[in-house]
């Protein structure tokens, strides 16, 4: 599934893409790390190119959405945005992402998870920082 607004494109993780990825992971991994633990697991291409395969079968399943972010303009990879935790009984799902240092603060939509399945409701869970030290709500 592809996405398209008037400045991302937003599409299913791919396995040929693993080598990108990696690089940007690594590229933002000091500021990731308080917030994002799995970024160590993150260690090679080859690591990341199993991960888009699990994430495709999770979205086959609907367990989890996952999408890799692209600037429009560019085609610039600049992060990940999933839904995860979902309920559809209510329906809700959580949100997460990550964007790679270089473009963050240009911005992001939810939008395509309630016009794209209806959910009503999405929450983020967002950690703060105190005098270094991450709390986790």
């Amino acid at each position: 599934m592809i996405i398209e607004t008037d400045c991302l494109i937003l599409r299913a993780p791919q396995p040929d893409e693993a080598v990108e990825v990696y690089e940007v992971v690594r590229e933002s991994a000091q500021e990731m790390k308080p917030w994002i633990d799995w970024v160590e697991d993150w260690s090679s291409p080859a690591r990341v190119e199993e991960i888009a395969y699990r994430c495709r079968v999770w979205f086959y399943n609907r367990e989890t959405f996952t999408w890799r972010i692209y600037r429009r303009d560019t085609r610039q990879f600049v992060g990940t945005v999933e839904l995860h935790s979902i309920d559809w009984d209510v329906p809700r799902a959580e949100i997460g992402y990550w964007i790679r240092s270089s473009a963050a603060r240009q911005g992001c939509s939810v939008q395509l998870a309630m016009q794209s399945w209806g959910i009503k409701r999405i929450q983020a869970l967002c950690d703060i920082v105190i005098l270094g030290k991450v709390i986790a709500f």
